[in-house]
């Protein structure tokens, strides 16, 4: 059995090192994490720069979780507004599940002290095959009105343009930022990126790029390619980087972070606390979850929690901008498995 993880986030805290996390900072995401849905999985974005201390937090749940928590945590209006709309775009249009799967809020969180805006929200696109139709509807649904005219015939030339056997792993509504946009993250061969975006206009310098794409090529199992858009391409675009096993299994872990300290992006200390994030415990502990009597808790025992708690690195990004690197962070994942 799952227990929402929302009342587990403690449990991870003694695996953390401070180096990535501090424990002020883990204690208030902990806190927030009671307001939102349950959810099953986290995560937590970490700088890896020197003197990078901000941290973003990240959820994951299914499309059938309500917008909504208990009234001992009522859901922020903000974010509440756009899982509803979703909601209803979804059933008028009977989306597949095959199509959309599991949808993630990641919060930027800019001091542990200060109000958490609204997120950006993530979908999960289960299909090979990418649906300008579904795209655009998700969109418009919710970004209505606050993206320009062109947005609909830019975001079918980026499908237009995906090479052969690539395909658009997630669409970011960006609700966080100032001027909103959408992500696009797709998963394709490392020597077809430098092509895809000239086909699509960013306007970057090639010759930097090719010589850091072939080396992350060798040193990941697969890179997805996260850019902006509006009417165009934005300037920044990062690299997303996957290995399939964790470090105790892979070594190449240590080797990308021994990449990243030589280019400035990670330093020697943030590179140790990552690589000593992976792991699992396994704890019998009282569950405090609120039980309101409007909800039906039958399927819990709160005396009785004994499940694992799973740590792992779910992957590291790159952030690029026109012809240098700006800067690396890792996604700290964390699961629990009754």
């Amino acid at each position: 059995m799952v227990y929402p993880l929302n009342y587990c986030l403690d449990g991870f805290g003694a695996h953390l090192d401070s180096r990535l996390v501090s424990p002020r900072a883990f204690s208030s995401i902990s806190v927030f994490a009671r307001t939102l849905p349950s959810f099953s999985a986290a995560f937590l974005e970490c700088r890896l720069g020197t003197n990078q201390p901000q941290i973003d937090f990240a959820v994951r749940f299914s499309p059938g979780s309500q917008p909504q928590s208990s009234q001992q945590h009522p859901a922020p209006e903000a974010w509440k507004v756009y899982l509803e709309a979703y909601h209803q775009w979804l059933a008028e249009h009977s989306l597949l599940p095959e199509q959309v799967g599991h949808i993630g809020l990641e919060f930027d969180i800019q001091d542990p002290s200060s109000a958490i805006s609204e997120p950006s929200i993530f979908f999960s696109l289960n299909s090979e095959v990418s649906n300008q139709h579904t795209l655009f509807g998700i969109t418009s649904r919710i970004l209505d009105g606050r993206l320009p005219d062109s947005f609909a015939s830019y975001l079918a030339h980026c499908l237009d343009c995906l090479p052969t056997r690539a395909y658009l792993t997630y669409l970011g509504l960006m609700l966080s930022r100032a001027q909103h946009s959408v992500r696009l993250v797709s998963c394709l061969a490392a020597d077809c990126i430098l092509d895809y975006l000239r086909r699509i206009g960013w306007s970057g310098s090639r010759e930097p790029l090719e010589f850091l794409l072939s080396e992350l090529s060798t040193l990941t199992d697969f890179i997805c390619l996260s850019f902006d858009i509006r009417e165009r391409i934005m300037p920044r675009i990062g690299f997303e980087c996957f290995l399939s096993r964790q470090p105790k299994h892979e070594s190449r872990w240590s080797l990308l972070l021994d990449r990243l300290v030589g280019l400035n992006l990670c330093s020697s200390d943030k590179k140790e606390a990552l690589l000593s994030w992976p792991g699992y415990t396994r704890e019998r502990t009282t569950l405090a979850v609120p039980l309101d009597p409007n909800e039906d808790w039958s399927w819990i025992n709160p005396f009785l929690n004994s499940g694992a708690l799973l740590r792992e690195i779910s992957h590291l990004k790159i952030l690029y901008s026109s012809h240098a690197c700006l800067e690396a962070k890792a996604y700290l994942g964390m699961e629990n498995y009754g």
